[in-house]
């Protein structure tokens, strides 16, 4: 089999006519290219150059051999390529998946300090989780997090929760709620697991069990749609309801002397390299939130 190393010098010195001119194309002592070039000579058993004080020149065989060690080289500088060309897998739960990371990825594009090929994927919160526990991840956006050993997290942003009701509601033309007026209120839930009837509960000053019952509906968008039919209200991120509120569809609520903010957080691998795609990913997550981007 041919070293694709050997076939380079080979390739560089037709392309030069001169060791010399060689071993500083590539950077390398001249007895390199004299040794390349005999080694891969030895392999094949034939003469690949014509040496000559004026211009060293390929043989009858280094002429056949020059299309294979071309293939050669290039198969392996794309493999090369291939290896060097960094993934970054992200997971998100499904409501910062769609409302929020898409600007994320934008901002971190524009800065191009790196170029991975990214790899998207929008589960659950607790689905999330365990996929980057796994490994199946290299970083997470998620509505809450447990410290688990081995993994670092820290909050990249502090998202406004709003309740979302019809526009013909009778309290739609309020601009807040008190928490008797919410305990009222029939509740629709999105996506499972993100915590929404625990911080339901948190708003309205009860336990989590005392929370009133969700009408589930798996996802933010299908909460969202139920709300505007007028089956009750939803407690999402101003984010995911941004769209509607401008366009008349639905308004939005604060409920009257509670925090209405929700962490979101950033997770990775303790053993991930610091200069990874993933870590500048996190980093720009930060940064973004640090100068006020959108």
């Amino acid at each position: 089999m041919l070293n694709p190393i050997f076939a380079k010098t080979f390739l560089t010195l037709v392309d030069n006519g001169s060791f010399r001119a060689t071993a500083e194309e590539l950077q390398v002592a001249q007895p390199t290219v004299s040794q390349h070039i005999k080694r891969l000579e030895d392999r094949l058993g034939v003469a690949l150059i014509r040496r000559s004080h004026a211009r060293c020149a390929p043989t009858r065989h280094g002429r056949l051999l020059l299309p294979h060690a071309r293939a050669l080289v290039a198969a392996a500088e794309r493999a090369a390529g291939a290896l060097h060309k960094e993934s970054l897998r992200i997971g998100a739960s499904g409501t910062i998946g769609t409302y929020i990371l898409p600007r994320l990825i934008k901002s971190f594009a524009r800065r191009k300090a790196l170029a991975p090929t990214l790899s998207i994927e929008l589960a659950p919160n607790p689905e999330v989780a365990e996929r980057i526990l796994s490994g199946a991840l290299d970083v997470a956006l998620l509505e809450w997090w447990e410290p688990r050993p081995g993994f670092q997290a820290s909050i990249w942003s502090h998202e406004e929760l709003v309740v979302a009701l019809p526009p013909d509601h009778a309290f739609a033309k309020r601009r807040s709620l008190s928490a008797p007026q919410a305990a009222e209120l029939t509740w629709i839930g999105g996506e499972a697991g993100a915590g929404t009837r625990s911080q339901l509960g948190s708003l309205l000053g009860v336990s989590a069990e005392e929370a009133p019952p969700l009408m589930a509906f798996g996802s933010t968008e299908a909460a969202k749609r139920a709300v505007r039919a007028g089956l009750g209200a939803a407690l999402v991120m101003a984010a995911a309801v941004e769209d509607e509120v401008n366009a008349g569809q639905l308004v939005a609520l604060d409920i009257e002397g509670q925090p209405t903010r929700r962490p979101l957080y950033v997770v990775l691998p303790d053993a991930m390299p610091p200069h990874s795609a993933a870590v500048a990913f996190a980093e720009s997550l930060q940064r973004a939130r640090s100068q006020g981007e959108p």
